[in-house]
């Protein structure tokens, strides 16, 4: 075809840049494709090409294309065969993120000139083709996420000349690295790239001929089941930046094979099963030669004491040795060397003794020390800081006062299980971005007036206490009022999940109730067991959810609005000072255990006729008692008191009680006599 008027040459590449936009482009032809000829480069990553059925023959009758970039298109169709290949001179390909769902098609390996080919994240499945040893220009292959991709790996990419990079992640491959692999050692472009995680690799070991990728910089075996242990070849691998060995079940030593790769930025060893004695086969001397940027060895185990090499390491910015089995403390010489941390990670362990005032990198963003026994005053001194878990220590003393001065960035604090103690700080509320306020649960007894300003200076706060949407102050000896800006949590109504909020213990209805994948349907508002008073306010009831109150000091009625909760599910006022009537209507009907209304004396049910109201069972008890009382002093003191003012009436009383005392005697031992002669008598 001549090229028309307008035609795209060499140097004009057509990008339409639709993953930018907010929706995505519809497309239901690309014949248009045909008037340009001489198109080199094509970019419609995230158009709606669903509908497109012909998609490859128009992309095929581009004889000058070099890219074809169509990721994310809802492409449901890659067929198995062409004709004849006109995109020759093609040098890249990447449909990735779309729905094919067939076999690796063998045309493929007939782009003979192909340099990156990525069809990840479909439902492709068979074998790897052995052909694709065939494009010696291959230098990136990623047939990553598709599963059901399996079989062994070709042995012919180890002959390929210019191959750097694979990535087989997310598959099926069973069968061990091939032994070839090591033969690009010896090629003039060797593999610097090999990620081949989740896929069952049979044979237990990471491959010796692993060893001979002198060139690789960056591997991935996480979860691959692999099961002994890294081999010494592993120490050949002397431009290696990034090492992921997680999720095996590795339980040999990590030998000093690993000591030797100088240029190790990343390690991540973490979720294998190697105890302490097997650990760290090095000398008592010896100094890691490589300077850590990452490091993760989380539920490895390998404690109790603490690593004294990590002291050397001061340019690591994220170390999380969560569950690392240590008991120990943790030396002067580690927090000098967090410098450089943007993200410190030790729960799970029982470090103990205080945490020191160190130098923190100025960007440091998250800090988790709970579930340890750290102690002493809290560890509130990083300026940065984003997230920070002190919860489950045994920290105590009071909330730093200028707290909003020290944590401007704050989104997410949780001091919870602590010591803690006195006032919930003013300064608070200076924390405009906090997302999330944990000041609760056990071990600490915050007392005072519950804020006012909580539900005006934090209008994004999630949660106060527990997990989510659940605002706790529950078991404390918090006093005064319920603040009415608490209505004003307009975020409280909206479903907020991440990754940092797994998990959540709520006690509902008298129970313990552990929310994990549902957690996000929790709306609560505990303010149970304070010295709170005064009334309930109406804005209260613009939160949803349980609402729980009891044991408190509350006085006054019980607001109407209340009824208005279409997803109230729990409702406990018991033994506070209401009074009043309790409304039927709405969402009160449901709510019929009359002991989350009990210790209310003066509260009255709505009852239908001839049902008793909780009024009239609290009035006649209570009238009990009193006849009882009135009757016991009047009775003790008309006897008594007049015993003791009247000396002739005590004569006379007490000579009565020995007559009658006498007569007793008499009448009983005469009795016994007559039943004993009677008893003889027969005998005889």
């Amino acid at each position: 075809m001549a090229p028309l008027e307008g035609s795209l040459f060499l140097s004009n590449p057509l990008e339409l840049p639709v993953e930018q936009q907010s929706s995505r482009l519809q497309v239901e032809s690309l014949q248009w494709l045909a008037a340009f000829p001489y198109l080199e480069y094509l970019s419609m990553g995230n158009a709606d090409l669903e509908k497109v059925s012909d998609w490859l023959q128009v992309v095929n009758m581009l004889p000058s294309l070099l890219e074809s970039h169509l990721r994310g298109c809802g492409l449901q169709s890659l067929p198995q065969s062409i004709s004849s290949i006109n995109f020759t001179l093609l040098l890249v390909l990447d449909f990735s993120l779309n729905g094919f769902d067939s076999l690796i098609p063998s045309w493929l390996s007939n782009v003979s000139g192909l340099s990156i080919l990525n069809i990840s994240s479909n439902s492709l499945y068979g074998t790897i083709l052995d052909a694709f040893a065939n494009i010696y220009s291959l230098q990136e292959l990623d047939l990553s996420s598709n599963q059901w991709i399996e079989g062994p790996l070709p042995t012919g990419l180890g002959n390929l000349t210019n191959f750097h990079t694979l990535s087989l992640s997310g598959n099926n491959v069973t069968s061990e690295i091939p032994k070839a692999f090591g033969n690009l050692c010896n090629l003039r472009t060797n593999l610097e790239s090999l990620y081949l995680s989740g896929n069952d690799l049979l044979g237990g070991n990471v491959p010796y001929s692993l060893g001979g990728l002198k060139n690789l910089k960056s591997i991935n075996l996480v979860d691959c089941s692999f099961w002994v242990s890294i081999p010494d070849s592993t120490r050949n691998l002397s431009s290696l930046k990034i090492l992921d060995l997680q999720y095996n079940q590795m339980n040999e030593s990590i030998l000093e094979s690993i000591g030797k790769l100088s240029k190790l930025l990343s390690l991540d060893l973490s979720n294998n099963i190697w105890d302490s004695t097997l650990a760290l086969e090095v000398h008592s001397d010896w100094v890691p030669p490589f300077k850590l940027w990452y490091v993760d060895l989380h539920n490895i185990y390998i404690g109790p004491r603490f690593s004294k090499r990590l002291q050397t390491q001061d340019e690591i910015q994220f170390l999380n040795l969560n569950n690392f089995g240590i008991f120990d403390t943790i030396p002067h010489g580690f927090w000098n060397s967090c410098s450089n941390i943007i993200n410190l990670i030790l729960f799970g362990n029982k470090l103990y003794k205080q945490v020191p005032h160190f130098q923190i990198h100025p960007l440091v963003v998250y800090i988790n020390l709970s579930s340890n026994n750290f102690e002493g005053p809290l560890a509130l001194f990083f300026s940065n800081l984003i997230h920070i878990y002190l919860n489950d220590n045994m920290f105590s003393g009071p909330i730093p006062k200028n707290i909003g001065e020290l944590l401007p960035r704050l989104f997410y604090l949780d001091l919870s299980s602590n010591f803690v103690d006195k006032k919930i700080p003013l300064s608070i509320g200076m924390l405009q971005i906090l997302g999330a306020l944990s000041l609760d649960v056990s071990r600490n007894r915050l007392f005072g007036n519950l804020p006012t300003w909580i539900g005006e200076s934090l209008p994004l706060l999630f949660r106060l206490n527990l997990r989510s949407n659940f605002f706790n102050l529950a078991h404390n000896e918090l006093s005064g009022g319920i603040p009415p800006c608490l209505g004003n949590f307009s975020e409280g109504d909206k479903m907020f999940i991440s990754s940092t909020y797994k998990q959540m213990l709520v006690v509902s209805k008298g129970r313990n109730y552990l929310y994990e994948s549902t957690l996000y349907l929790i709306h609560c508002k505990d303010l149970s067991s304070n010295n709170l008073s005064g009334e309930i306010p109406d804005t209260i009831t613009s939160f949803p959810g349980l609402i729980i109150l009891n044991l408190n000091g509350i006085f006054g009625p019980i607001p109407a609005s209340l009824s208005s909760l279409n997803f109230l599910s729990y409702l406990n006022l018991s033994f506070n000072n209401l009074f009043g009537k309790i409304s039927r209507g709405s969402q009160f009907q449901t709510l019929n255990d009359p002991s989350i209304y009990q210790g209310n004396s003066l509260l009255c049910d709505e009852a239908e006729p001839g049902h008793a109201t909780l009024t009239d069972d609290g009035t006649n008890q209570l009238l009990l008692y009193v006849i009882m009382a009135v009757g016991f002093v009047v009775g003790f003191w008309g006897v008594c008191g007049t015993l003791i003012v009247k000396t002739l009436w005590r004569i006379v009383y007490f000579r009565m009680f020995d007559n009658l005392k006498d007569k007793i005697y008499i009448f009983v031992m005469v009795k016994g006599i007559s039943h004993l002669q009677r008893k003889l008598g027969r005998r005889s």
